[in-house]
Order: structure tokens, then sequence, then C-alpha cells
């Protein structure tokens, strides 16, 4: 019983050694850790709001032709529904008509 008590607080300290050395490897590269991770966060935050200008100014760019397009007698509505179809593959696309023809059956139209 004593053996086993001796080697659990050796096993203890060997423990709180490797605790320490954890804790000063930390505190020392902790600020360099802290320089890359505030370089990759900035960085990471440029690139999202690069993108977002960009979309939307592809946004804008879209809307300009769809009010074109509408200025010319096409119907927004019906324009986006074909983009949304041109999507889908061919068995989709499929399966969407039959579903609208039996919709449309169902109540008469």
């Amino acid at each position: 019983k004593s053996m086993n008590k001796r080697k659990l607080v050796f096993a203890s300290g060997i423990a709180n050694a490797f605790e320490w050395y954890d804790y000063a490897l930390f505190a020392h590269f902790a600020p360099i850790i802290e320089v890359i991770a505030k370089e990759q966060l900035a960085q990471y935050i440029s690139q999202i709001e690069q993108l977002e200008q960009e979309k939307a100014e592809l946004s804008t760019a879209i809307k300009e032709i769809f009010d074109t397009a509408a200025s010319s007698g096409f119907d927004k509505k019906a324009m986006k529904s074909v983009l949304r179809l041109k999507k889908l593959d061919r068995n989709e696309l499929a399966e969407q008509d039959a579903i609208l023809e039996l919709y449309r059956q169902a109540l008469g139209l």
C-alpha cells in the first residue's frame, strides 16, 4: 500500500512538472501566437470584406440587367423562374414539370 502511494505521489509530481512546463512554453510563445492569430484574423476579415463588396456590385449589376430587360417588355418574375429552372438537371426539371402539371390538374387550372 505504501509503495502504491509513493508511485502515486511520484506520478503526480511528474504530471505537475509537465503542467508547469506547458504553462512556461505557452507563456513564452503566447505573444508570437497572438501576433500570428491577429494577422490571420485581419487577413480573413479583409478577404471577406472584399468579397462582400464584389457581391454588392454584382447584385447591383444583376438588378440593372433585370430592369433593362423589364423596360424592353420582359417579365422579371418569369426570367427569375427560368434562371432557377436552368440550375436543375434534366431529371429534376422533368420532376418539377410533372409535379406542377399534377397540381394544375388537381386545381383545375
